[in-house]
């Protein structure tokens, strides 16, 4: 039996102080573009939320609004997504049974549609992330 704690504590400048399942935490080792010096986040489901989720970095300083890929409808992307990077998300998906996608959505009035240039893609098994960036040519993670 181990002594470790299942849970870890984050100081959320937005949420306040949380208790979260340490199943939660998912480790991005080549870290998220822009924010390099984090390599953890918890994704959190708030209920006032749903059907979002905040991935929030174990620091409590960055706050990401994400859309769980299985919740997306294609009329809901726009059309580079729905033509080029619906089928490369599928691609890395498909690879993997034991990978759940999200998208970080832009909380901007002005923006119609959701783009998948840039997922985040999780290994739920490994807790491991990663950010892909798709393209027209090839695809490659961050």
């Amino acid at each position: 039996m181990s002594n470790m704690p299942n849970t870890t504590a984050i100081d959320s400048r937005v949420f306040g102080l949380m208790s979260i399942e340490n199943s939660k935490i998912i480790h991005f080792p080549k870290g998220v573009p822009g924010l390099d010096s984090e390599r953890y986040f918890a994704f959190v489901c708030i209920d006032e939320y749903q059907p979002l989720v905040w991935m929030i970095s174990r620091t409590g300083l960055y706050h990401l609004p994400v859309v769980p890929f299985t919740l997306i409808d294609s009329d809901d992307l726009d059309d580079e997504s729905r033509e080029v990077f619906y089928p490369q998300l599928m691609q890395i998906l498909n690879s993997n049974p034991k990978t759940a996608a999200y998208v970080i959505l832009k909380l901007n009035p002005s923006i119609k549609h959701l783009s998948l240039k840039a997922p985040i893609v999780v290994d739920v098994e490994l807790q491991r992330g990663e950010q892909y960036i798709l393209d027209h040519v090839t695809m490659h993670s961050t």
